[in-house]
């Protein structure tokens, strides 16, 4: 192993050389790029598969990110890797590695609307709840939420509003959880969006059971 390293280490040497460094960066980061761009499967079938093959080449990523916010001066390029990344950190408990690099992101990058930056707000917002980290939360969440309706996206509304619901619960503020997931049922049902039809209900239904509301929670909960 001791003599991978090695090799590495002369490569790298021998492109700097050659004055190579720097297009090759690029190209691996475009490899990086397309890679967390197709992974787009986040609970359907293809998640374990994707799992594996993003594990696999997680030090590739990692090194990708490095460079964009460093020499490579690509924050925009660092923010799409991290908004395509961060259910990825989600799923695999990285939760605090995934907030640094997405909080990095976010400060580097334009503030501009963007579904990019939206999508990475959003994520910052997942992974701050699961850190225990409320306030932060709250705060991503909202910034999202505000940015997508700057951008008439509706899908992105309702996935905001859905994980505004979450963090809320996860607060104890259960009436606020069962007001943002009754948002996010309007915004996604008759969309077509069974995904997010499922987790706004589900969301309702667990928030409307922390009320003792059985009733009501059951069919929700049956319907997702």
């Amino acid at each position: 192993y001791r003599l991978l390293e090695t090799i590495r280490q002369y490569a790298e040497e021998r492109l700097a050389e050659a004055g190579e460094s720097n297009p090759t960066r690029v190209l691996h980061a475009g490899w990086c790029a397309s890679l967390v761009a197709a992974a787009r499967d986040w609970g359907g079938s293809e998640q374990e598969t994707w799992l594996v093959r993003l594990g696999a080449a997680h030090n590739d990523l990692l090194a990708a990110l490095t460079w964009s916010l460093g020499d490579g001066g690509d924050p925009e390029g660092a923010l799409a890797l991290t908004a395509n990344l961060w259910w990825y950190w989600y799923v695999r408990g990285h939760v605090a590695e995934g907030l640094v690099w997405l909080r990095r992101t976010l400060a580097a990058s334009s503030p501009l609307s963007s579904g990019t930056r939206a999508a990475a707000l959003r994520g910052a917002s997942a992974l701050a709840r699961s850190s225990g980290d409320y306030a932060e939360a709250i705060r991503f969440g909202e910034q999202c939420l505000a940015m997508v309706r700057d951008l008439d996206d509706r899908q992105g509304v309702a996935g905001s509003l859905n994980s505004l619901s979450a963090t809320a619960l996860a607060m104890g503020r259960v009436e606020d959880a069962v007001g943002y997931a009754e948002d996010s049922l309007a915004e996604v049902r008759g969309s077509g969006n069974q995904r997010g039809l499922g987790a706004s209900l589900t969301n309702l239904g667990t928030a409307l059971r922390n009320l003792d509301r059985y009733e009501a929670a059951d069919l929700a909960l049956r319907e997702a």
